[in-house]
């Protein structure tokens, strides 16, 4: 009997030494003074309400980009915002024309290849409102490069609180910025 109670305080001694030592690990490496953000703006499909795009994206990117179909009716089609912010670039780029609008709580999104751009930096904007139109300024085909960011790092896409699952290669996305 008393072997086994010996055994059994060995146990109950190493469990409690490994989960004091567990709770440090973890309080050494928890970030101090982190500040909670807020919530995600209620994001919307870049485009016109009703209309469908086909979301894809590149392998390991969070970015989304969006081709209307037949191509041939996509030239021309308004790019709108996302959600209600302040625009923070508008002009060219590396990457073509694009327009990036601060959020609150660190969002931004960012919307580029248009072929013309209708807003201007400084400029406060609404869920809806006409930022430009699609094209191919900077790359190949017209399209549009869309991200949603937090504090300037790629965050996966919600649109209207639904996941724009980037596992998969394609999805047709409906608009409800209406």
């Amino acid at each position: 009997m008393f072997r086994n109670e010996l055994r059994f305080g060995r146990r109950a001694g190493l469990l409690a030494a490994l989960s004091t030592s567990a709770a440090l690990l973890l309080a050494t490496l928890m970030p101090q003074n982190v500040q909670p953000t807020l919530a995600a703006p209620n994001f919307q499909a870049p485009y016109a309400c009703g209309q469908t795009w086909t979301a894809t994206h590149h392998l390991g990117s969070r970015a989304l980009h969006f081709d209307y179909s037949p191509p041939e009716q996509e030239i021309g089609k308004r790019i709108l915002a996302s959600a209600n912010g302040t625009v923070s670039v508008a002009g060219s780029t590396s990457t073509g024309r694009t327009v990036k609008i601060s959020h609150s709580g660190g969002y931004e999104t960012l919307y580029t290849h248009l072929s013309s751009i209708n807003v201007a930096v400084g400029q406060t904007v609404t869920r809806g409102q006409v930022l430009g139109v699609v094209g191919s300024s900077g790359t190949d085909h017209v399209h549009l490069h869309y991200e949603q960011r937090l504090n300037g790092a790629p965050v996966a896409v919600v649109f209207d609180g639904v996941l724009i699952d980037t596992f998969d290669y394609s999805r047709r996305v409906t608009s409800n910025n209406c």
